[in-house]
């Protein structure tokens, strides 16, 4: 009760003459006696510094094949592996479709509207072979060319179809794909193609 009312009289005393007690103060973080504070929080990590490979500007990709290209054009070796591709692979386009399903549907047309049986289907051919070979000269030349106008528009569709679904790949593209994937190696960064 005492030590009570000696905290007032000071406090009263220190009203009047217009001193006011400090506030006590915070202890150092690093005091002595205390183990310092060590921030818990792991090194920072920006966006800027991560490791996805960078892609090429799509401008300079395409000028450097362009370029390539234009130098490959130049080149006789390739000029005549181009030739000698585009020709094998129309070649090989025509003859399968020009020469394999025209030739197949022919006999298959018949034999399905024969029901599968090779006999009745040369009976049924028969006869208009006799009638072909007992006409006259313009029915038979009438005949010919309706056969081969349905022969061409056969193969044509089938070749446009082909050349469709298995376009032709140039040489010049194949060594710029090689050029252009060494040249992105080269410069640190990733081709288009295989993002």
């Amino acid at each position: 009760m005492s030590e009570t009312s000696s905290q007032l009289t000071d406090y009263s005393a220190q009203a009047r003459t217009g001193s006011h007690p400090e506030p006590p103060r915070p202890k150092a973080a690093n005091a002595p006696g205390r183990k310092p504070t060590v921030s818990r929080k792991g090194p920072s990590t920006s966006p800027q510094h991560s490791d996805r490979p960078r892609v090429p500007d799509s401008t300079d990709y395409h000028n450097e094949r362009r370029r390539y290209l234009a130098r490959a054009r130049r080149t006789p070796g390739l000029r005549q592996l181009y030739i000698r591709n585009l020709l094998g692979y129309l070649l090989l386009r025509g003859a399968w479709s020009f020469g394999f399903f025209p030739v197949v549907l022919a006999f298959w047309v018949p034999l399905v509207l024969a029901e599968f049986n090779p006999v009745v289907m040369v009976q049924s051919l028969l006869p208009h072979l006799e009638a072909f070979v007992m006409s006259n000269p313009e029915e038979q030349a009438r005949t010919i060319s309706m056969l081969v106008s349905g022969w061409l528009s056969v193969g044509l569709f089938f070749f446009l179809f082909d050349v469709l679904i298995n376009p032709f790949r140039s040489p010049f593209q194949k060594e710029a794909d090689i050029h252009m994937r060494a040249w992105s190696q080269s410069q640190g960064l990733v081709p288009p193609d295989e993002m």
